[in-house]
């Protein structure tokens, strides 16, 4: 079985051994970082603009999806949070409507 760092040294020997006037040895020396961050990540890489943009796509999906979870989770809270200033703003009218009729029944007996 080969390893990832034979697989690399292979990669980096064609780069090379192609040169800076083939078609495929720019492309390889300006991929190579890429590469090897993906195989060291267990990542197969993505070779092709279809490939990259499928994965492109998918993680868009994703995202929008998530942003999508987090909208409606956000929007509960604040609801949830509105009803609960709400329900404060009520209790406080109760509490400030009794120390008010408490004041005016304290000045009726005096």
């Amino acid at each position: 079985m080969i390893t990832k760092d034979q697989e690399l040294a292979i990669l980096t020997e064609a780069m090379l051994k192609l040169g800076p006037d083939s078609y495929l040895g720019p492309w390889l020396h300006q991929v190579r970082a890429e590469l090897e961050a993906m195989m060291r990540a267990d990542s197969f890489p993505c070779i092709s603009l279809t490939e990259a943009a499928e994965d492109v796509a998918k993680i868009l999906a994703k995202a929008e999806k998530t942003a999508d979870e987090i909208k409606v989770a956000a929007k509960q809270r604040a609801e949830d949070r509105e009803r609960l200033v709400d329900d404060q703003r009520e209790r406080a009218r109760a509490l400030i409507i009794g120390a008010q009729q408490s004041l005016l029944a304290i000045e009726e007996r005096l």
